[in-house]
């Protein structure tokens, strides 16, 4: 987190917008492909969330939880 929040305060003290994506149920292992499990959002991220929000940076859902579904053959 700690380097999130530098680059946070970089861009906001610079004036820059930005959109942050996140997912609506973190999954607690994103690439175990047989246990597909989730979590809630900490304490500390969602306060996190709110600080962003409050400082003019927009939230988007990536996904629901950012859990692979399937392993992807590579070529």
């Amino acid at each position: 987190m700690e380097r999130f929040y530098d680059f946070h305060h970089i861009l906001h003290n610079a004036g820059i917008p930005y959109l942050i994506a996140c997912t609506q149920e973190p999954a607690l292992n994103p690439v175990d492909f047989n246990k597909i499990k989730y979590r809630s959002w900490s304490n500390e991220e969602t306060d996190t969330f709110k600080m962003l929000i409050n400082e003019g940076v927009e939230i988007g859902m990536h996904g629901i939880h950012h859990q692979k579904m399937h392993v992807r053959e590579l070529s």
